[in-house]
């Protein structure tokens, strides 16, 4: 492993840092595997899966040639289309370590199944050419799109994995499609699935850091509390910090930063709102509500029910808790012991205080919903409308009183 940590040429990608553990425990799997299967890490978007790939060759030296291959942008029509691109993929990263690729096999014949020519014929000669004390990686990104397209190929790669023990294969696959782990079997073993999760404390300081070098704890700290540790947003932040700390000071160049990290981050807190559940939208609409009207009281289950009544769309509390399990899952949301539930970007509260309406969360329903409340306000005036004549029509009738004899008066004639 390469002792250096470097950065990405890309402006959006993540620092290489808070993944030394990974890379580590990947280092011996490449080189010493227990067992012929793929790794697959899983995460939800913006948490660094695509970037652990991406930066898989800065932490690594020659020995092991990591190839990064997007399956979401790679063709995917044919079987042919598809093992071209990773013959391609495969030269180019052959070719950037000087490797003489017209040393490689070309395929002559039409009568030659390219599969069978790639496994037998072109893999063996690559491996042959690195020699054997080298490993190919294949990092896959976003596996769900090979399983749309071509899902008898997770066959076929773990083939060539028992075929060829120079090779390794890593599949990143985002949580939303989780639930498709065991269509990568036999080539992954569902069960060993590793989840990113955003960074704690001291790593999110050190990306920070790796931006603006000499910042502040004090800064650095107020950056991971309006970021959770959240790869993505540390990075637009680290970027919007890094732009403005020439010419402010500390605490300036952290105001001046935020509303650009703010609305750097837009797109990805849509996203993330987008793929939410109606009830998640609803309770975590609820947590940003009461940590805005109060900030010191705890949030638990028991003001989110209340608040959500309020709204007339109560929730019991089996509900409440199976979406505040999705949003911790989701690292959208944590609970401490003390304080309650608090959402863990502190950017996130600011976006939904501004963007989250009930008639959003609600929908097409939202119109339903409310014309039932009326329809139920109409029928509880008719009941207390009719109790009251009921009421008005049991009562005795008032007795009158027995009229006294009126004196006359007999004038004389």
């Amino acid at each position: 492993m390469t002792d250096s940590i470097s950065s990405s040429e890309s402006n959006n990608e993540i620092p290489l840092v808070g993944r030394a553990t990974i890379y580590a425990r990947l280092q011996q799997h490449v080189l010493d595997p227990p067992n012929r299967q793929a790794i697959v890490f899983t995460g939800h978007d913006g948490i660094g899966k695509s970037s652990l790939l991406r930066l898989f060759s800065h932490v690594f030296d020659n020995q092991i040639l990591g190839i990064y291959i997007s399956l979401a942008d790679a063709p995917l029509n044919t079987e042919d289309d598809w093992l071209h691109y990773l013959l391609d993929c495969s030269n180019a990263v052959l070719d950037q370590h000087n490797f003489t690729l017209s040393r490689l096999p070309q395929k002559s014949g039409e009568d030659v199944d390219f599969s069978d020519w790639f496994r037998d014929v072109y893999l063996y000669e690559v491996l042959h050419m690195i020699r054997p004390q080298r490993r190919i990686v294949w990092l896959l990104d976003d596996a769900e799109y090979l399983l749309d397209a071509l899902p008898q190929q997770v066959d076929y790669l773990h083939h060539l994995l028992q075929t060829h023990l120079q090779l390794a294969l890593i599949f990143t696959i985002d949580t939303e499609h989780e639930q498709r782990l065991d269509e990568l079997a036999p080539l992954v073993h569902p069960a060993s699935a590793e989840r990113l999760h955003r960074f704690d404390v001291a790593d999110s300081i050190d990306l920070i850091r790796q931006y603006t070098p000499g910042v502040a704890d004090e800064i650095a700290n107020r950056v991971y509390e309006a970021t959770g540790g959240h790869p993505r947003l540390l990075s637009h932040f680290g970027q919007a910090l890094h732009a403005t700390w020439a010419s402010h000071s500390d605490k300036q160049a952290l105001e001046t930063a935020r509303p650009i990290a703010y609305a750097a981050s837009d797109s990805h807190f849509r996203q993330m709102w987008k793929l939410l559940s109606r009830d998640e939208r609803l309770v975590l609409t609820a947590i940003a509500s009461l940590i805005y009207d109060d900030p010191l009281q705890s949030v638990i289950v028991e003001r989110i029910e209340a608040w959500l009544v309020e709204t007339d769309y109560p929730m019991d509390n089996v509900a409440i808790h199976a979406a505040l399990r999705g949003l911790d899952y989701q690292d959208i949301v944590s609970n401490y012991r003390q304080q309650g539930f608090k959402l863990t970007a502190g950017m996130m509260q600011t976006w939904l205080l501004e963007h989250a309406r009930l008639t959003e969360i609600i929908g097409s329903n939202f119109s339903t919903l409310t014309s039932k409340v009326s329809r139920r306000m109409i029928v509880i005036a008719i009941i207390i409308i009719l109790l009251a004549v009921v009421t008005l029509l049991l009562l005795p009738a008032p007795t009158l009183a027995p009229s006294e004899a009126i004196p006359t008066v007999t004038l004389a004639q």
